[in-house]
């Protein structure tokens, strides 16, 4: 049975085995959310969580490239800016974004970890959007011996409605 990674963004209380114990995939989840939930704290939305953009060093993970970056409650004179396969279904329809986009994201990169591949798959841009619009994950593809708590946070991390997602990483 995998652990379940502690998690900022749980908001049940559940107590699991101590960070250092855990398979180092849910150590670089819990590090990389602890980092947006920093970036968020500050009023920061990255608005380009990917695997790119995230970097295993010998001393844990660090978020790359805010180029992007916005500021919550702000006005955004930029266009839309995602990379397709990770950007959230309002920020890829131009609607305004908070922290919950870049946990949709979050949601997205760890589908993506655990599984090996993207929750949103398609052959071109268009057929990604369509399917981040209006599909849900193959839920299958999660490993059956996954901790239930595991799979029920990344399926509040990708639901389609921001107010249904997980609200913040504090």
């Amino acid at each position: 049975l995998l652990p379940f990674y502690p998690s900022p963004l749980r908001d049940d209380g559940y107590d699991i085995a101590d960070y250092e114990n855990l398979h180092p995939s849910y150590r670089t989840l819990a590090d990389f959310d602890r980092l947006l939930n920093k970036a968020h704290r500050r009023g920061i939305v990255h608005r380009d969580i990917k695997p790119a953009n995230v970097m295993l060093t010998a001393v844990g993970v660090k978020v790359l490239d805010f180029g992007i970056a916005t500021r919550m409650g702000g006005s955004d004179p930029l266009p839309v800016m995602a990379t397709p396969p990770y950007g959230s279904p309002e920020q890829l329809a131009g609607h305004p974004v908070d922290a919950r986009t870049d946990i949709f994201s979050f949601g997205a990169v760890a589908y993506e970890m655990i599984t090996g591949r993207r929750a949103f798959p398609g052959d071109t841009i268009t057929d990604v959007i369509a399917s981040i619009v209006a599909r849900d994950p193959d839920w299958r593809a999660l490993p059956p011996n996954l901790h239930p708590k595991t799979e029920e946070l990344i399926r509040r991390c990708l639901a389609k409605s921001p107010d249904q997602r997980v609200q913040s990483v504090k």
